[in-house]
């Protein structure tokens, strides 16, 4: 025999090239998927709008939904309401955990005010209507604010009906076309009464991480009482005087500034908003009044058009 033969180099056996091929092809699809859920994915802050864990930022890593269809909220664990932000609230909710008996252990997570407003089981309206036949929720909050205001934006003037964490342009009434905001989804209705269909989108939340100072000073917009807040996002200020018990978002809006994000988490309705000396939004009337419910219901016989 040729000792030759013994010292040649052994050739590697097809399934081996084979199973390191796969295993190679495998880490690369894992490394691939941690680089796009990492930084490529959007990310939302604590009380951002979210799908799943992977939507959220490190501030707030826990995409916590109430049902497996709708959308969630960022949200990070607490021990009380100072591990969260200003008018977030800590509050205990059932954990994927059991304990030895088998029973599903609890932990604090921080929740906007303003969803819990509005997801919050809530009291028959005083109209009659009934919110279980209801698309939307009518929130019912003892201190929520209600009324019609005139607000100027832009040169535009626009008048609308505030229910707590709902809005609508005003003068739409049942058998004509509705447009009706929920604050608390950043989802806005479009109702057509007459055809009993409605359509739903999406507003979109802007990026950016604004910074709110709670001044103490106050002033009077609307004849209205209010607080003024500083926002601070970048290089630019803004001074927002604010009520609570109600939030604000233009219905015709694709996306919602980070400003108006930060303010409608924090469940205020802004009467005058400037930047520098210019008024970017302020309130002329505010007639404080309730609200009949039924300008907000969309019955559950009404179809959906487009519901994203």
């Amino acid at each position: 025999m040729d000792d030759h033969d013994d010292d040649a180099p052994k050739k590697t056996p097809k399934a081996t090239v084979v199973r390191r091929a796969i295993v190679g092809l495998l880490a690369l699809a894992c490394a691939g998927g941690w680089i796009y859920t990492r930084y490529l994915v959007k990310k939302e802050p604590l009380g951002g709008t979210c799908s799943y864990d992977m939507h959220c930022r490190s501030e707030a890593p826990r995409c916590l939904k109430p049902s497996a269809e709708g959308d969630g909220v960022c949200s990070r664990p607490c021990d009380d309401d100072g591990d969260c932000a200003t008018d977030i609230k800590c509050v205990k909710v059932g954990l994927d955990e059991y304990d030895e008996r088998g029973r599903q252990l609890e932990g604090g997570y921080c929740f906007p005010q303003a969803l819990l407003d509005a997801r919050k089981k809530k009291r028959e309206p005083r109209d009659g209507a009934a919110r279980s036949d209801s698309w939307v929720d009518v929130p019912d909050a003892p201190d929520q604010l209600e009324g019609e205001i005139l607000l100027e934006r832009g040169g535009a003037k626009t008048t609308y009906e505030v229910k707590g964490t709902l809005l609508r342009l005003a003068g739409g009434k049942a058998g004509s076309k509705r447009t009706i905001v929920d604050t608390s989804t950043l989802r806005v209705y479009a109702v057509d009464d007459d055809k009993k269909t409605f359509s739903a989108s999406q507003i979109a939340a802007s990026p950016g991480e604004p910074r709110v100072t709670k001044t103490e000073r106050t002033d009077t917009v609307a004849g209205r009482a209010c607080e003024i807040w500083r926002i601070d996002e970048g290089k630019t200020a803004r001074e927002a005087c604010v009520v609570k018990g109600a939030a604000f978002l233009e219905p015709s809006a694709r996306a919602a500034s980070a400003w108006e994000r930060e303010l409608t988490v924090r469940g205020v309705f802004p009467l005058r908003v400037l930047e520098g000396d210019k008024p970017k939004l302020l309130a002329s009337r505010f007639d404080v009044r309730p609200v009949d419910a039924s300008g907000f219901v969309i019955p559950k016989s009404y179809k959906n058009l487009a519901a994203r």
